[in-house]
């Protein structure tokens, strides 16, 4: 459809919708109505494949005066956003909103046998934000700005690695998995204690704004665990840990040891 005040647009398999200030429009599973059903009051549904692994509503995406937000409305799929900028992409994990900085992107949608995707254009963000800026507002905030050379970068590189050798996964290592694996990276110089990967882990969770008691611990291990997995969706969502920093991980690393 065409619209004289669109200010985005969204390409999928079955065609293109623009979209205007206060618009909406929803995607995810064909349910049979064909490529373009209305799924609630005026908010029209983009249907991107009929596999049951893929939610009904994978995602929504909400046109600002100033750009756009992306939801993931899905249950444990995860949102990719690939910038066509070169910038790294970022993953948007279920529940969570982002706002998207860039012109154009491509966002896709891994359910395990498909990669399902829409192309979303928005001209008005060329110039609104650097390429491969990050635009404030809502659950997005700039990548952090952490020394990657760090003994603590390695500490979140290994805590955020399940994540990025699979974006499906949920998994989020242990203190304890973490120190092993740093003890087993020669730049490291030796065995790593579960408390040295607690202090690095608080430092970068006090760097983030995240907080943390001093040891970077908590007295009840399910408040652990979602310490770490926020810090996880927050170094990924942000483009501050990607993939190319599991070569960190690497066993054949023989630089100097880091303080």
């Amino acid at each position: 459809m065409e619209r004289d005040d669109g200010i985005l647009t969204v390409t999928h398999a079955g065609g293109e919708v623009v979209l205007g200030v206060g618009d909406e429009v929803t995607f995810g599973r064909d349910q049979g109505d064909g490529p373009e059903v209305d799924a609630g009051v005026g908010v029209p549904h983009l249907a991107l494949s009929t596999s049951a692994r893929l939610h009904a509503h994978a995602g929504r995406i909400e046109v600002l005066d100033d750009g756009w937000l992306l939801v993931n409305e899905g249950r444990w799929l995860h949102l990719r956003v690939v910038p066509r900028d070169g910038a790294d992409s970022t993953d948007v994990t279920p529940g969570r909103t982002l706002r998207v900085p860039w012109p154009s992107v491509r966002v896709e949608v891994a359910t395990g046998e498909e990669v399902v995707s829409v192309e979303v254009d928005c001209p008005l963000l060329a110039t609104a934000v650097p390429a491969g800026g990050a635009a404030p507002a809502g659950d997005t905030v700039r990548a952090l700005d952490l020394d990657r050379d760090a003994g603590y970068f390695r500490a979140l590189v290994a805590l955020c690695a399940p994540r990025l050798r699979d974006p499906s996964t949920s998994e989020v290592p242990t203190v304890a998995e973490v120190a092993r694996t740093l003890s087993a990276l020669p730049v490291e110089g030796g065995r790593v204690s579960t408390k040295a990967v607690e202090r690095r882990l608080a430092h970068v969770r006090r760097r983030a704004g995240l907080g943390g008691d001093p040891d970077g611990v908590s007295a009840a291990g399910l408040e652990v665990r979602d310490a770490s997995r926020r810090l996880v969706d927050l170094a990924l969502r942000t483009g501050t840990v990607t993939g190319s920093d599991l070569d960190l991980l690497a066993d054949d690393d023989v630089a100097a040891p880091q303080p």
